[in-house]
Order: structure tokens, then sequence, then C-alpha cells
């Protein structure tokens, strides 16, 4: 359905004709009709192409010229209802899948952990942490390390950052207050 090219040799052709099958597949065509309109949107393009290409070869013939581009921008033109066609049925074929399988009838799809399940962290990966937490809150590292936590294991520990987040402070109330006695 591609026109012919002159000069092309039978490995043009073949690589033409396999461009034009990508392009077919590429539509997602679902059942024969949806192959049979795909293919044609496949071909009025290529053929829009050729006219074009015709009406650059008839540049002394002012008449040619224009009847090819005429007849190029008619192809795309249908090409372009057709693909609109196309994706219409697709469309409805799709609400009509939907329809047959409501979600409660569908696969369960794994879910991810859960954000506040935490897996035991490497000492690597604690370090890490606790750089990027000296880059974000110099301030904060400063005065963390000035209250006596050891520089990275024990910033983790201590409850002193949480996924690269300043945890909560923890007050503690100076002895005799507070305290029943």
């Amino acid at each position: 359905m591609l026109p012919p090219l002159p000069d092309e040799g039978p490995d043009a052709r073949a690589k033409r004709e396999l461009r034009a099958m990508d392009a077919v597949i590429a539509l997602q065509p679902e059942n024969e009709f949806e192959a049979r309109l795909a293919v044609r949107i496949v071909a009025m393009d290529a053929h829009a192409a050729d006219c074009l290409r015709l009406a650059c070869l008839a540049v002394n013939d002012v008449a040619e010229m224009r009847r090819c581009q005429a007849q190029a921008g008619s192809m795309a033109r249908q090409a372009d209802a057709t693909t609109r066609t196309l994706l219409r049925v697709q469309a409805v074929r799709g609400k009509q899948d939907a329809a047959l399988h409501p979600p409660a009838m569908r696969q369960p799809v794994a879910t991810p952990p859960a954000a506040d399940e935490d897996p035991e962290s490497t000492e690597a990966e604690m370090d890490a942490e606790v750089e990027r937490y000296e880059i974000m809150y110099p301030d904060r590292a400063a005065r963390i390390r000035a209250a006596g936590a050891c520089r990275r294991t024990r910033l983790r520990s201590a409850g002193t950052m949480d996924r690269g987040r300043p945890a909560a402070p923890r007050w503690a109330a100076p002895e005799g207050i507070g305290s029943a006695g």
C-alpha cells in the first residue's frame, strides 16, 4: 500500500516497509478492524509525503505543483480523520474492557512497604544520612555535637534525626522539677 519510489532498491523498500509496519504497531491495534484503520493511516501518510515529494519535483509546472500540494493536504486530512476514528474506537473498547473487569475483579497490585516501617539500616547508610543532615542543618548538627552526641553512630540512635529531618526535641525537666517527692 506504500507508494513506489523511483530508484528504490529492494533493501531500501524492505526498510521502508519495516518502518511502516512499526508505525502500524505503534498505533496499538487490538483487532482486525483497528489494524485495518492503522494500515490506512500509515498508507495515507506515506502517500501524502509522496505527493509533497512530487510537488517539489514539479517546480517548473506550477499547476502540477499545486495539484500535488492539494493532494498531499487532502491525504493528510484523511489520515488525521482516520487517526481520530481509531482513537475513538480504542477509547470505547477501553471503556468496555473496564466495565467487564471492574477493579474488584482485577488482580491485586503489590503495595510497597509503608513509610513508617524502617528496615534496619547499615552503618554506611546511617553515616550517609548523618552527613546529609549535617549539610542541610549545620547549626543543628553543631548543637547536637556540642551536647555530646557522637558524630556519626549515636546521632541516629539518640533519636535526633529521622530520614533526613530533625526529630522532635526531647525535653527533660531539670532534677527536682515535675517529680513527686
